[in-house]
């Protein structure tokens, strides 16, 4: 439906008119994913924007016209000052809604978000080694034992005898992500072992042939703290 009214000359001047009155920086704003063309990818709506001699709300409508809707776009839109107080508040847990992507996947022309390759080692280095907001043993908790809880995840989160053996070594001087909103496909540094199910996934920073890993669901109703 809402392809069918972006194509109604009128529709479309209203849409333009109301995002218009939106304070958006579209210098900020980089199309990530959409089937219009793999040039415009990597691309701030503002300089495509320029290129082509229209105004940037023009050209977010072409884009999702053009890609049936499915596009992607990444910006900063967070507070830095509230991240960090959301990091260190003691009910929050940290995550990631990141997929597994291999480095390979560069070729397709995705620009993807660094969340995929580095939230966590993100984490660590920034929350914890620089700005110190949280000690080593706080931040791992809340990736691990403080969700497994909340997700009423069985017999994971935590090393305990009987519990499934789900293990990263890391070097805590070390650690870091190197993924970027400009160049994302690049791994994180510091991580040395990564065990799964008690099989080495990781050794020595290099990836073995070993797949272990478990579709994970929870066996009864939400836990709460």
């Amino acid at each position: 439906m809402m392809m069918y009214r972006l194509r109604d000359r009128q529709v479309r001047q209203a849409v333009v008119r109301d995002m218009k009155k939106e304070a958006w920086d579209y210098t900020s704003m980089i199309l990530s994913s959409s089937q219009l063309s793999r040039m415009t990818r990597r691309h701030r709506i503002a300089d495509i924007a320029r290129e082509q001699g229209k105004s940037a709300e023009e050209v977010i409508l072409d884009i999702l016209l053009a890609s049936n809707g499915q596009a992607i776009v990444s910006l900063e839109v967070l507070s830095k000052h509230n991240v960090d107080k959301a990091v260190v508040h003691p009910s929050s847990i940290i995550s990631s809604n990141g997929v597994g992507y291999a480095v390979g996947h560069k070729s397709t022309g995705d620009l993807v978000h660094p969340r995929n390759f580095g939230t966590f080692p993100k984490v660590l280095a920034e929350y914890v080694r620089e700005k110190k907001l949280l000690s080593w043993e706080a931040a791992i908790h809340k990736m691990t034992g403080k969700p497994a809880v909340k997700f009423a995840l069985q017999n994971r989160g935590f090393l305990r005898e009987g519990y499934a053996a789900d293990i990263v070594v890391f070097h805590p001087d070390m650690i870091l992500s190197r993924s970027t909103f400009e160049d994302p496909y690049r791994y994180p540094d510091g991580i040395e072992w990564v065990m799964v199910n008690g099989v080495i996934a990781l050794a020595r920073g290099h990836m073995t042939k070993q797949r272990a890993g478990a579709i994970i669901r929870r066996e009864h109703g939400w836990l709460h703290w």
